[in-house]
């Protein structure tokens, strides 16, 4: 009998717990359904054609680099430029006129970078369109008190790789 009401009680707790986990996630489904919607819009009305990651970002190459892709563990030097869709630039390691030292998986990157980089070689020149999720997410990013990077922002990078050593 004090099995079946432990039972009896941890049913609707374990009910309601799930119910907004899965509310959750439908809404992150939506957003990421909506941002797809929104980027494959701007590829079509740019004539831009692109490749899909299985992760959402769509990305092409500007220049074909050469050698190994790289791979966990690559030290980079990158230089980039970053920029909401449909907006301004937000950051560019050109106006530092210094490339972005990386090693995959080891420097703190957001996730589309991570899996962007793994796209390429050395040399190579490519943007990037990348979902919220693989940016900065439900939060955006903010310096002291100003956002830069609003909450659910799709962010184009483009990033081309001027420097890479395997280890």
């Amino acid at each position: 009998m004090k099995k079946n009401i432990f039972y009896l009680l941890l049913f609707p707790i374990l009910f309601f717990s799930c119910k907004k986990n899965d509310s959750d996630l439908l809404i992150f489904d939506q957003q990421a359904v909506k941002e797809d919607s929104v980027i494959r819009v701007y590829l079509k009305d740019n004539k831009i054609s692109a490749n899909k990651t299985a992760n959402g970002a769509y990305y092409y190459f500007i220049k074909e680099g050469k050698g190994n892709l790289v791979s966990i563990g690559d030290s980079l030097n990158v230089q980039y430029t970053g920029n909401v869709l449909y907006s301004k630039v937000f950051d560019s390691s050109y106006f530092r006129d210094k490339a972005y030292p990386v090693r995959i998986g080891v420097t703190s990157v957001i996730a589309g970078w991570t899996e962007a980089l793994q796209l390429m070689r050395e040399g190579s020149r490519a943007v990037f369109i990348m979902p919220s999720r693989l940016g900065y997410g439900t939060s955006g990013s903010r310096s002291g008190n100003v956002q830069i990077i609003p909450p659910n922002a799709i962010l184009q990078f483009d990033l081309e790789i001027t420097y890479l050593k395997r280890q």
